[in-house]
């Protein structure tokens, strides 16, 4: 297990997948988006955008987030002890508070890097196809009239894809900082990475057998979803407990004796 941790979840592949995760989405997705020729009237970016072209392999990627995040976490915390960057040196003030510190940085960062191939996907899909004003009366269906947020995606579209970065910032960053703590409390790379992951596939696995696959962080994240009824309901509940239960964690660590003894 030591050497699995020390030598396949060394520094520099967890940098270079880091770097594959963030380039393959945004290639995938605009190699093999295409508008549809016969219809081309009534499309607009968004029909080129990752998260509205309903692939599997969009799905795959917001399924995929809180592992991203778990290495984004495992990273700052392992990576850090050998090469320090110089925003984690500005934090590194001993025990409790390099803890805190390097949560905060943490979900920062990791915010910032998954959201970033999206961001990067849905410009170059309206640098490919620059028209994002929908047209109620040829509008061809990307998300449902039924999905909660329709009225803002009609009218707003523009808002509506700033929300869900948002969303996404604030779940990915979540997930980073729990990783961080993880990883820091337990002194494991695979605990760091896969804890958050296996929560989320669970989640995941148990809303859609009860018929609210919607609950999950893995469907609401994705921009032609929220369908459920109670979508904005659960994305407030699921993100205020998130950061909640991080907050608490964080203080009971800045009074507890434990200070990380693995290097």
């Amino acid at each position: 297990m030591d050497y699995f941790e020390h030598k396949l979840l060394s520094s520099w592949r967890i940098r270079i997948l880091l770097i594959a995760l963030f380039l393959v989405p945004v290639l995938h997705q605009q190699f093999s988006a295409k508008l549809s020729g016969d219809v081309v009237w009534s499309q607009t970016s968004l029909n080129l955008m990752m998260g509205f072209d309903y692939s599997s392999y969009s799905s795959l990627y917001y399924l995929m987030v809180p592992a991203v995040a778990g290495l984004i976490g495992n990273q700052i915390v392992f990576g850090s002890r050998s090469n320090l960057s110089p925003i984690l040196e500005r934090v590194r003030l001993g025990g409790r508070r390099y803890i805190m510190g390097s949560a905060l940085v943490g979900a920062l960062i990791g915010g910032l890097l998954v959201t970033g191939p999206v961001l990067v996907d849905w410009l170059i899909a309206f640098w490919r196809y620059p028209v994002i004003h929908i047209d109620p009366f040829v509008y061809q269906p990307i998300l449902s009239s039924s999905a909660a947020l329709f009225p803002l995606f009609l009218n707003h579209p523009v808002v509506y894809l700033l929300l869900y970065l948002l969303l996404l910032f604030l779940f990915s960053g979540l997930v980073t900082a729990f990783s961080v703590i993880m990883a820091w409390r337990t002194g494991s790379q695979l605990r760091g990475i896969g804890t958050a992951f296996i929560i989320s596939l669970v989640w995941w696995v148990l809303t859609t057998v009860v018929g609210h696959s919607g609950w999950s962080p893995a469907i609401w994240l994705i921009p032609n979803q929220g369908y459920d009824p109670s979508f904005v309901l659960t994305v407030s509940f699921e993100l205020a407990a998130g950061y909640a239960g991080i907050s608490w964690w964080l203080r009971r660590l800045m009074h507890d004796d434990y200070l990380p003894t693995k290097s």
